[in-house]
């Protein structure tokens, strides 16, 4: 797993709970906002598709909250815990060139901007970019390392 710097480990963790203390209804609302965005980014037309994705965005928040406390040093930790989410994804239908993967990051940073009402800085920005993108990755080779 690529080593994510100690900085913006900091940045979007500090994101995420300025997310979550922003709303009292943040488990019931972040990922039905981060699901909606996904949809606009990949543009899904399939209700099937939406409604199964929306009934779990719920337990999507709770993973991601998962993730973001278990961010840290021990990235031999983490990326077990990222593979085995990339197996349960495989389980649920999802393939190594899932283009949803590919666009979570970014709904999830719209969702963010919208939870906390204001655009993410270019620090924040870039910092968020990094750690997704490492989490992602290591998710996706968890899907791919399944599909063998």
């Amino acid at each position: 797993m690529k080593d994510l710097s100690y900085t913006s480990v900091s940045v979007v963790v500090d994101l995420w709970e300025a997310c979550r203390n922003s709303n009292s209804n943040f488990d019931e609302e972040f990922g039905v906002v981060a699901f909606q965005k996904l949809f606009e980014i990949h543009a899904c037309e399939n209700p099937k598709t939406i409604a199964k994705f929306l009934k779990h965005a719920k337990s999507f928040v709770g993973v991601v909250d998962s993730i973001m406390q278990m961010m840290g040093p021990d990235t031999d930790f983490m990326q077990g815990i990222l593979h085995s989410l990339g197996t349960r994804c495989y389980k649920l239908g999802a393939q190594g060139d899932s283009l949803l993967l590919t666009y979570i990051g970014d709904a999830m940073m719209g969702a963010m901007e919208q939870t906390l009402k204001r655009d993410f800085s270019l620090e924040e920005q870039e910092a968020f970019d990094e750690v997704c993108y490492v989490i992602v990755e290591e998710i996706r080779a968890g899907v791919i390392l399944s599909s063998r």
